[in-house]
């Protein structure tokens, strides 16, 4: 969408937007930092109050894929489609992967080792990414309650060095 049209559908005029905005690149990178933002605080509060563990993202992901104006992930569209790494776009989508790893990781149980809640993070956000992939070719709840089974497996597997450890 050309700056033209952002103004057309939007009803914003050009001074107003470039009062707000260099480029339109400069809006794409505050609108990432917007979702950024309220993913992780999905992650802080939302998923700890489902009292799921870590699984309640899952849960969350398949309430959102259940509906109908579902349109995929801002962060890994801008990663398909700005794929310099120098491209303040493509940095803007990889900080809210790094972003979201950790938020996972720090879901997980505090008796895990740093190392071990930094690698299931990476791991549950290739689940995340994969489900937010796969409902939007299967819409609906099944990829979130997919990848919640995967995720559950791989906890189970991922915390064995430590016995007793809950994936809840």
């Amino acid at each position: 969408m050309s700056v033209e049209q952002l103004l057309e559908a939007s009803g914003v005029g050009r001074a107003s937007f470039y009062r707000h905005f260099e480029s339109k690149d400069d809006l794409v990178v505050a609108v990432l930092a917007h979702y950024n933002e309220h993913w992780q605080t999905m992650l802080r509060s939302q998923v700890p109050e489902r009292g799921a563990g870590v699984l309640g993202v899952f849960d969350i992901l398949a309430e959102r894929f259940a509906e109908p104006d579902y349109r995929g992930c801002l962060a890994l569209t801008a990663l398909i489609e700005f794929r310099d790494p120098d491209d303040p776009i493509h940095r803007a989508a990889v900080e809210h992967q790094e972003a979201t790893a950790a938020g996972l990781a720090a879901l997980l149980d505090s008796a895990l080792t740093v190392a071990t809640r930094e690698r299931l993070g990476r791991q549950l956000l290739q689940l995340v990414d994969a489900a937010m992939l796969a409902a939007l070719h299967d819409p609906g709840p099944r990829p979130a309650v997919d990848a919640r089974e995967t995720a559950r497996a791989l906890l189970l597997d991922g915390s064995a060095e430590q016995p007793g450890r809950s994936v809840d």
